[in-house]
């Protein structure tokens, strides 16, 4: 149903060691390749900084490689960020989603994201914080179009969807980071 990259660059081994440690917890490793992620010295014309340029470099490189290997055609792309923990139920929300949604309903699915320190925007994600009696959580899925946060940690890519999110993500030209591109999309 869907492949992962993480990116790391070739220099973190800390990191890489870390990710898969959190794979091998749940279960995950035999789903998750290394990307290499790259860094950016050259001069470019662009407002983004060298690491905000390899950044972003790494994102659509990825995503360019799930068109290549056969392991990653046809299937959803989850790209993911080296530096991230991820939860135990993880495994259990992505089983859910596929299940709940069909393929020609979503082009992306943030699996982690940062929300600025605003009560506002605090407020909100607490309503989707709900537990019963048996201190279950339950699964919510919302729409954050208009909420600014920031999101490349871990994101899906619909498999029907890669070749548009490409093309717009290229369109960016390196004028806004990955995270405010991916917003934008």
């Amino acid at each position: 149903m869907y492949r992962g990259l993480y990116l790391n660059l070739q220099d973190s081994k800390q990191r890489n060691k870390l990710i898969n440690l959190e794979f091998k917890k749940l279960d995950l490793s035999h789903l998750y390749d290394r990307f290499d992620a790259m860094t950016f010295d050259d001069y470019m014309q662009s407002p983004l900084m060298h690491t905000e340029i390899g950044c972003f470099k790494s994102h659509i490189e990825a995503l360019r490689l799930s068109f290549t290997e056969s392991k990653y055609k046809n299937k959803h792309i989850h790209i993911i960020e080296d530096d991230i923990a991820l939860s135990k139920v993880f495994p259990n929300v992505l089983e859910y989603f596929f299940k709940s949604l069909e393929d020609d309903t979503w082009d992306i699915f943030f699996t982690s994201f940062t929300v600025p320190i605003y009560k506002p925007y605090y407020d909100f994600f607490l309503q989707y914080v709900k537990n019963d009696k048996s201190d279950e959580k339950t699964i919510n899925f919302f729409d954050m179009n208009n909420i600014p946060v920031a999101k490349t940690h871990s994101y899906i890519i619909n498999k029907n969807s890669k070749e548009k999110i490409l093309n717009k993500l290229e369109e960016n030209n390196f004028e806004l980071p990955i995270d405010l591109a991916m917003k934008k999309l």
